[in-house]
Formats: structure tokens, sequence, C-alpha cells
């Protein structure tokens, strides 16, 4: 019996590929190259620690931490803050999951406020009624590559005594007004799923800030207090 030959798959012209890591030979030699030389103990090693250096200069900030997932270091920066239980934060109804449940996880209340419909980032004029004698806190996500007013989110947070956590997934690398968006917030986090702007060939996140405490107390919380 004659087979039939196999016919090759038609190729595709190349293209940027949406929710999927993207990586090339330069990035397996580098992960091989890392392996070869770790340890592989239960410390970051050099290339995390080189890496987290220059996220914190994208981001503005002093220190960056490399932690397992966007969401992770949306937990780790509330957690970092150590906010009283029953307080509220401000935060956009329209917005990941990953957003609310670090806040219901430690006990804080989400104050929702509505998104502009032109950006779907949250309005910053909206924020002020919503703010109570319990509001300690915004976690304000710039969403789809579009940047809330952060003048304006700063001045409120200035005026009212808030803490800023800047969500930046869909933005790492952004500028406001010619300035790292993260110059503007308390923490700012960052993902590098596979739908994000940078991708570590699946998870992986990380935390900013320039407060040396919350630093500290970010690392502890990140590494079981190693």
């Amino acid at each position: 019996m004659t087979r039939s030959p196999v016919s090759e798959p038609p190729r595709l012209p190349p293209r940027v590929l949406y929710a999927q890591a993207v990586y090339g030979q330069e990035e397996i030699n580098a992960v091989c190259k890392v392996l070869e030389r770790s340890s592989l103990s239960l410390v970051c090693g050099s290339s995390v620690r080189a890496f987290e250096e220059r996220v914190a200069d994208l981001f503005g900030k002093r220190h960056a931490l490399m932690v397992n997932s966007g969401s992770s270091a949306n937990l780790l920066a509330v957690a970092a803050l150590g906010l009283p239980a029953g307080s509220e934060v401000i935060t956009p109804a329209l917005t990941f999951s990953t957003t609310i449940a670090p806040l219901i996880q430690h006990g804080l209340v989400p104050a929702l406020v509505d998104v502009k419909l032109d950006t779907f980032v949250i309005d910053e004029e909206l924020i002020a009624e919503m703010i109570t004698p319990k509001t300690k806190a915004m976690v304000v996500p710039n969403l789809i590559g579009n940047l809330p007013n952060w003048s304006k989110l700063r001045t409120i947070a200035k005026r009212y005594g808030l803490q800023v956590i800047e969500d930046s997934a869909d933005t790492i690398g952004h500028l406001y007004r010619g300035r790292p968006t993260g110059t503007l917030s308390d923490i700012a986090t960052t993902s590098f799923y596979g739908s994000h702007m940078m991708t570590c060939a699946g998870f992986g996140g990380a935390i900013c800030m320039d407060d040396d405490k919350l630093a500290d107390r970010a690392r502890l919380l990140r590494g079981w207090g190693r």
C-alpha cells in the first residue's frame, strides 16, 4: 500500500501573539546559562538581582522585588502596607479580580469608583465623594495602555493621607509627562504574564517602591522571612 506524502503545514507570517509567551533562542540560551551556574538554592541569584535593578529603573523606584506573578505582586503590595482590618481602599469598578482579591484577603473593604468610558481607567473626579474616615489607600490599575491622571491622584492622596498602589501590568515602561509612572505611586506592581507587555515564558511579576521599610517588609513576606 502506497502512503500519500505528508504535506507540510502552511507557514504563517511572523506576527506578535496575544496572550502567549514570546521568546526565542536568546532567552533559551539565557535560561540554560543560569541553570548551569546556579546552585538552585532558595535565594535570588545575580540574574534576578540584575533584572530587579532594571525594573526599578523603569518605574523610577529605588527597590524592585521579583515574584512569581503579577497577582502575587498585588498581594504582596497590600500586605506590605499593613492596613488595619476594616480599612476602605479606593479602586475602580472595572478591573481584574487580583486587584480586589488581596483587599478581601486582608480584611479590607473595596470602595468601587466608576471609570471613564473612553479609557476604562478610574475617574479621578469621582474619588473624593467615596472617601470616608476609614479610607486608607488607593489601588489604581493602568489599563490596556491607558493612564489615569496621576497628578490628580497624587494630589488626592496627599490631601487625604492615602497610600497609593499602582498596578502597571499593562503599562510597564510607560511615561507620564516625561517621568516613569511609578514616581507618583508609593508602590508599583507589574506582571510578566503572556498577555502583558513583557513575558517570562509563562508567569512572573514584580513589586517596586522607594521606601526602605516597605521594601524590607516585602522581602520578608516574599521569602518566608529569609
